[in-house]
């Protein structure tokens, strides 16, 4: 199985499988760092007070708000503002580790379900409201966008830079896909399934379909991959690292040897 991140939650599906004895590539075509001007988050985060809304669309913005003082500094025990909306479980349960209370965590996932979920919330709109969104250089305007309609003023620094990038081991593996050796390729991201279809020689993951199993951690990657050429076979039955391996596991039968 090919597993298409090296780190956060591509990093935990690895060792899950490993661990099941499952023979895994590590085939990283993303790479993570800091926000390219840290002084914009640094000023957002200086207007804490006037936030009604802090919404995080993914774990990594979690890690990358969590190291800066002025986050940490906050009184979120007792603090009625901003509230805290947060796309899915991994991103609610990053919250939650570091001690900040999620007010809003809606069952369907992504962003505009999200934005969506605080706009309801709110009454139906956002009119005279901050909103904060610390975001990937790479984001997807929905959230924004949904808020803004709503009358929000969003506050929207980069968090954190999401970059495409040619692993090493690109033609071995495109080689053992071709000659039928893979048994299945994991997403975990839609930056991870754009990340791949960016080297790949047509730009497409159309190489993928019909050869080999393709695996996403839920739908909004699934949705990313579909418009890239390559449906998911599987999906995740839970939208995280550890739920995507169970989903592997069983689907291909080797049940006994999921972890306890």
């Amino acid at each position: 199985m090919v597993v298409t991140e090296a780190d956060g939650p591509g990093r935990t599906l690895a060792a899950l499988l490993l661990e099941a004895g499952v023979d895994v590539r590590m085939l990283p075509v993303v790479e993570h760092g800091p926000a390219p001007d840290p002084a914009r988050l640094e000023t957002a985060l200086a207007r804490l007070p006037e936030y009604a809304w802090a919404a995080f669309t993914s774990a990594r913005a979690v890690d990358a708000v969590c190291l800066h003082a002025a986050w940490g500094r906050w009184p979120w025990a007792t603090a009625t503002q901003p509230r805290i909306a947060a796309v899915g479980p991994v991103t609610r349960a990053a919250l939650l580790s570091q001690g900040v209370p999620v007010a809003l965590c809606p069952q369907i996932p992504g962003a505009r379900a999200l934005a969506q979920a605080m706009i309801a919330a709110e009454g139906g709109s956002l009119a005279g409201r901050v909103a904060f969104w610390p975001r990937s250089n790479v984001a997807q305007p929905d959230l924004g966008d949904a808020l803004r309609a709503a009358g929000a003023e969003l506050v929207a620094p980069v968090a954190y830079c999401t970059v495409s990038v040619r692993p090493a081991n690109l033609a071995d593996v495109l080689t053992d896909l071709e000659a039928g050796r893979i048994d299945c390729v994991t997403f975990l991201s839609p930056s991870g399934a754009a990340g791949l279809a960016a080297v790949m020689p047509d730009r497409t993951l159309s190489a993928l379909a019909g050869r080999t199993l393709v695996a996403s951690v839920g739908p909004t990657t699934s949705a990313a991959l579909a418009g890239l050429g390559a449906p998911a076979g599987l999906e995740a039955a839970a939208r995280t690292a550890g739920g995507l391996a169970a989903s592997l596991l069983s689907y291909f039968g080797l049940n006994e040897r999921i972890p306890s």
